[in-house]
């Protein structure tokens, strides 16, 4: 072979070794949530589009994560099908699809957590029930800011009959069928501590859980169940449509229980910390101006997303977060009890190791 015939290959050899560097240096940057050089992190977010999760969506739309150089891809599905499909970053192309897809946005927390330890999801919007069984499952997720939660006084939940059912007192309750919808544990729990609240037995009724977001609706309407645990959204559907009545408000136990809660995978939170610091700082921000705006600017916000409140129904309102939104421990802790005493886990666990408290404290901290 001639020198310069070697020299050629040793100049390529070089250069395959250099583009092989580049690539590894790509994969890493990509693996730890990093995009170019120069341009925001990457993270991706598994979704809810729920009452105690719609304070992450306006920080979305409102590009509050921009500010903070974080790129949020945020993952959500429809009802029914699977697969994750990324969400739109304007509300006006959620409603769009929403539109021609009414349940477009229903990620169940068991699911964004099954994302998440599969590693196709870096973190994700859940509620406390779904962080709780996680936990107890073993799941390797941490909790780092508590979410919108059930007001005290103005539940966004209730206990709704079906307009052909007349129930006065308890008693009137006995041989009906409840339904709860599919989603985390809460609502299959909340059915049944509803039952004994009333000083009924489970037994005095009948269940059926994991009921799709679809048929419930049509399943009072038909008479195939008597009533349910139902959301605010769905309770005006059936006050609007004259097909139930509200029996009971939620206010059987501490509504405050009921959160959403931001959650990570470990090792994400291990190796990314300043990443997952400035998606709290963004959130944290959100909180900070929506609880700054007066009743009336909060009926008609001057920015994009989802209503902040509704106070359609007297006496009822779409869950809020506290500023700062720290993590709740005692609320947790009546939820496990709660999760236990109804046989959605079998042994009670320390969720304590899985909190972490200083992304929000910092967050708090920040005068900015």
């Amino acid at each position: 072979m001639f020198y310069s015939e070697q020299k050629t290959l040793k100049k390529l050899s070089l250069a395959g070794l250099a583009l092989l560097a580049v690539c590894i240096a790509f994969f890493v940057d990509r693996v730890e949530g990093k995009d170019k050089p120069g341009q925001p992190d990457v993270v991706r977010i598994g979704y809810f589009h729920g009452g105690r999760t719609r304070q992450f969506y306006r920080a979305y739309v409102n590009k509050y994560f921009e500010k903070e150089k974080i790129r949020i891809r945020l993952f959500t599905k429809t009802l029914r099908k699977q697969g994750l499909l990324e969400a739109p970053e304007t509300y006006e192309e959620w409603r769009a699809i929403e539109r021609k897809d009414p349940y477009y946005g229903d990620l169940t927390g068991p699911e964004i957590v099954d994302a998440i330890v599969r590693g196709e999801l870096d973190g994700g919007t859940i509620g406390e029930a779904s962080f709780l069984l996680a936990v107890n499952t073993g799941a390797p997720i941490v909790a780092v800011s508590n979410m919108g939660h059930i007001v005290k006084g103005e539940p966004a939940y209730a206990i709704v009959l079906r307009k052909e059912v007349k129930a006065a007192r308890p008693e009137d309750l006995k041989g009906r069928t409840f339904i709860s919808r599919l989603s985390g544990p809460l609502d299959n729990i909340m059915i049944r501590s509803f039952v004994e609240s009333e000083g009924l037995k489970l037994s005095d009724v009948k269940f059926i859980d994991e009921v799709f977001h679809d048929e419930q609706f049509s399943m009072l309407k038909t008479g195939k169940a008597d009533g349910g645990f139902f959301h605010l959204h769905m309770t005006k559907k059936f006050i609007k449509s004259d097909v139930g009545y509200i029996y009971r408000k939620f206010d059987w136990i501490n509504p405050e229980a009921a959160t959403g809660i931001l959650v990570f995978h470990r090792d994400f939170v291990k190796n990314n910390r300043d990443v997952v610091q400035r998606v709290v700082n963004a959130y944290v921000k959100r909180i900070k101006y929506e609880n700054s705006l007066s009743p009336e600017e909060k009926k008609n916000p001057k920015d994009n997303g989802p209503e902040i409140v509704d106070y359609t129904i007297a006496g009822m309102n779409l869950p809020q977060a506290d500023y700062p939104p720290k993590l709740r421990p005692d609320m947790l802790n009546l939820m496990q009890d709660l999760m236990l005493k109804y046989g959605e886990i079998k042994n009670r666990v320390d969720s304590t190791p899985q909190l972490d408290f200083s992304f929000v404290e910092k967050a708090a901290a920040n005068k900015d």
